[in-house]
């Protein structure tokens, strides 16, 4: 008896032992890797000489970085340049990253596309747009890429074809807003007519059930694209790989009830067999052809949708910009013919409209900045971008550098008018050798919009205090309430 009691006090004792251990070595291990990541960090220092702070272990100064760009001064990157200069250190999304602020860098960082930096997106935009999404795409697969989008559906005489759908569907949604005292929404309906002209444009697909169910499912997807990717079902992430899965099945339904498959999807699945190396599985073109349709249908209606909700915001804050706006598109339909349509050199002469797009996506671009990665070490005056680094050159800082652009926080279309105005630095459609694509498009669809915006009405009423925050990207609290009132016809 005395004997298995004292067997079991020490095996009680034991395991007491065993579990202060257990007990011990999470703290330990813990330690040991923070031990770690402070060395790693300091070792970085040391050799870029780079000022700034890599913030907290892990996640940096995501949380900081995030918090500051959902506020209307957007200013974590002001801040920090202001203290440390127009190049220096932090860390996001779980990884070491360099700012560039300045003029001459940013425009380095944009010419060097492809030899001395990549596109390199975070981990959760590949997993949530498809591992062969056009923005994490490189080398030979970028240029494979862009090659096919610009002979096929940005092909400018396709798109002349295709002007007079394209204004159907801005007229249908502006033909809607009633003077009745109706309070509109602009966001959503600006939202409406940018996807429908996508889905339009790149799977030929009018408005209607599936075309809404697509639209509805990215909006939760692009909410996820910045945010931690733990898929859980009550995490922002979470939601959006469900809206994923949920486009991918209507886009594979779609793709299959469709009469011919002469088109974007099925014509690049045709190339990409004649392109990739033989025995290439047929799955992986399949995936493929699904990825860019995801990543076209993202790309090609947030930045439009967004430039026209700011410029119905900053036309109807300023009437001096709107009486102006609407003398160019009177002497535009004086030219024309009674009932001849805008077509698409008109959008090319439309001077100060396009001044109009240039000046609003300055002031609320949609890429405030693109996401690369250095490829080799980097020198930058006293300093240098290590090898492997992310590197984020801030668009924004040079489109409100009060030196380039003079009193940069007021909406001022007519400065392209004066001296050298054109010449401007402007990188509302990014850069080098990743421009966008669609921009003569969207300058197209924007044209139109204002157009028929300012022919339709005579003025329009804002609603409440609408406040503006950049993160994910720019958008505005209330999604911008108004009342129209139709001119007279």
């Amino acid at each position: 008896m005395a004997s298995t009691l004292g067997n079991t006090l020490r095996m009680e004792k034991l395991d007491l032992a065993i579990g202060a251990g257990h007990g011990m070595t999470i703290p330990l291990i813990l330690l040991a890797t923070v031990a770690w990541w402070i060395w790693l960090r300091k070792k970085a220092h040391r050799e870029s000489g780079l000022p700034g702070t890599f913030g907290l272990p892990f996640i940096g100064e995501t949380l900081t970085y995030v918090a500051k760009m959902k506020t209307p001064l957007a200013n974590f990157v002001d801040l920090k340049t202001q203290k440390y200069g127009p190049l220096f250190k932090s860390s996001l999304f779980f990884r070491e990253t360099v700012f560039a602020s300045d003029l001459e860098t940013v425009k380095m960082i944009v010419a060097k596309e492809g030899r001395s930096f990549v596109s390199d997106y975070p981990t959760s935009f590949a997993l949530l747009l498809g591992r062969f999404n056009g923005l994490n795409l490189q080398g030979e697969n970028w240029k494979r890429l862009r090659r096919y989008v610009m002979s096929t559906i940005m092909r400018v005489d396709l798109l002349k074809e295709r002007m007079a759908d394209i204004e159907d569907l801005v007229v249908k949604t502006l033909d809607s807003w009633t003077d009745d005292g109706r309070t509109i929404y602009v966001e959503d309906e600006t939202k409406t007519i940018a996807f429908n002209i996508t889905a339009f444009i790149v799977l030929n697909l009018r408005p209607g059930k599936v075309s809404h169910t697509l639209q509805q499912d990215y909006y939760p997807l692009i909410e996820g694209m910045f945010s931690l990717p733990i898929n859980l079902p009550w995490t922002i992430y979470g939601k959006a790989v469900k809206a994923r899965e949920r486009i991918l099945k209507n886009l594979e339904e779609f793709l299959e009830s469709r009469p011919v498959t002469d088109d974007v999807f099925g014509n690049y699945v045709k190339l990409l067999e004649e392109e990739l190396p033989p025995g290439s599985p047929a799955g992986l073109k399949h995936e493929m052809g699904l990825d860019l349709i995801t990543s076209l249908l993202f790309a090609g209606h947030d930045t439009t949708a967004a430039t026209m909700v700011f410029a119905v915001k900053y036309i109807g804050e300023n009437p001096n910009v709107l009486a102006e706006l609407r003398k160019e598109h009177e002497e535009l339909l004086s030219r024309k013919k009674p009932g001849e349509r805008v077509n698409w050199d008109d959008c090319k002469t439309l001077t100060f409209s396009n001044n109009i797009i240039t000046e609003t996506l300055r002031m609320c671009n949609i890429s405030t900045t693109v996401f690369r990665k250095s490829l080799e070490d980097i020198h930058v005056g006293e300093y240098v971008i290590p090898k492997g680094y992310q590197v984020l050159p801030y668009f924004r800082s040079v489109h409100f550098n009060p030196e380039i652009y003079p009193d940069p926080y007021t909406f001022n279309p007519f400065r392209y008018q004066e001296s050298g105005g054109s010449k401007l630095p402007f990188f509302g459609f990014g850069g080098g050798a990743r421009l966008c694509p669609g921009m003569d498009l969207a300058r197209a669809e924007l044209c139109l919009f204002l157009h028929h915006l300012v022919m339709k009405f005579e003025s329009w009423e804002l609603l409440g205090n609408d406040v503006v925050s950049f993160f994910p990207f720019p958008r505005l609290s209330k999604r911008l309430p108004i009342r129209v009132k139709r001119r007279k016809v």
